[in-house]
């Protein structure tokens, strides 16, 4: 009985059987599958591109076949990094896709992440669109301080899916989140200000400090404040000196901005608002009401006052 010895395989670019891509592949005897690849074509394939590929045989007794009918086939879209970078809590990935756009387009897009090199347990992170994942994106739904391996993915037009193999992810810290801080119990007087910042983080606080603006403009008045977690007062008020060497200048009716800063020992920052409104001030009224003689050489003057809140 007959033994096929040889098998032939071929690839061409596009759907027809033009355009040879590489060399023609020549193998011993009847496998059941042939590596399209670099290694046996000499040449690499195109990601996201339209190929077709053909094969014959030849037996023992001479017989070569007729090559086969073109069998046409896509390469998958190639998903890679050209960027990726840890922040504040968070994770930025940029994205490259590799592709012919006349014959595939991008459905979806994203990375899987693991705390683990291996990548079990993956969480699957979907970019919005391609335009969004080339550009970057921030994720910031990961546990901070944690450092994540990620791998990029695309699914193409066909409903195919490419991964990164997991020996190739990229390794990214993500910190410790800002600051978390709030201005609460605003309180002022026609010359002051006065309010409590509260600030938390779960790292170390390196610095903390509030700024003085009144609301349209001038200058900003900056006082340091405690490097430490949980909530402290502070108050600016008119004619003292501020960090900077100012003299800080409070006037009545007059609405401020107040914004306090905090940086962690991960170089991250986080910032918190408040507004005040400084009330008129008070006005006071004197009047003569008589005057009394006591003596041929001396009197004395009866006065009335009144005072006009500034409310």
């Amino acid at each position: 009985m007959a033994q096929i010895i040889s098998t032939s395989v071929q690839v061409y670019s596009g759907t027809t059987a033009t355009t040879q891509v590489g060399q023609t592949i020549t193998v011993q005897g009847s496998p059941a599958s042939v590596a399209l690849d670099v290694s046996t074509l000499g040449v690499a394939l195109s990601p996201g591109s339209q190929y077709c590929t053909r094969a014959q045989c030849s037996n023992d007794e001479q017989y070569t076949t007729p090559w086969t009918a073109p069998y046409p086939f896509k390469t998958l879209i190639l998903a890679e990094f050209s960027e990726i970078t840890g922040g504040c809590g968070n994770i930025s990935p940029e994205m490259l896709f590799t592709y012919d756009s006349s014959v595939l387009s991008v459905s979806e897009c994203g990375i899987y992440v693991s705390t683990n090199a291996s990548g079990s347990n993956p969480t699957k992170i979907a970019a919005s669109d391609e335009q969004q994942a080339g550009q970057g994106w921030e994720i910031d739904t990961l546990n901070e301080n944690t450092t994540y391996y990620c791998i990029p993915f695309v699914t193409d037009s066909d409903g195919r899916t490419y991964m990164a193999p997991w020996s190739d992810a990229e390794s990214v810290n993500t910190s410790y989140r800002a600051p978390v801080i709030s201005i609460a119990n605003v309180a002022t007087t026609y010359n002051s200000v006065s309010a409590n910042a509260s600030i938390s983080t779960n790292d170390t606080l390196q610095g903390a400090r509030v700024t003085l603006q009144a609301v349209g403009g001038g200058p900003v008045y900056t006082k340091n404040l405690t490097a430490s977690t949980g909530t402290q007062n502070f108050t600016f008020t008119d004619g003292e000196t501020d960090a900077g060497g100012q003299t800080v200048s409070v006037q009545p009716n007059m609405q401020y901005r107040l914004v306090v800063y905090g940086q962690n020992t991960s170089g991250c920052s986080g910032s918190g608002t408040g507004t005040a409104t400084t009330p008129p001030q008070a006005e006071a009224s004197i009047a003569i009401t008589s005057v009394t003689n006591i003596t041929p050489v001396s009197a004395q003057v009866n006065l009335s006052y009144g005072i006009v809140s500034g409310d």
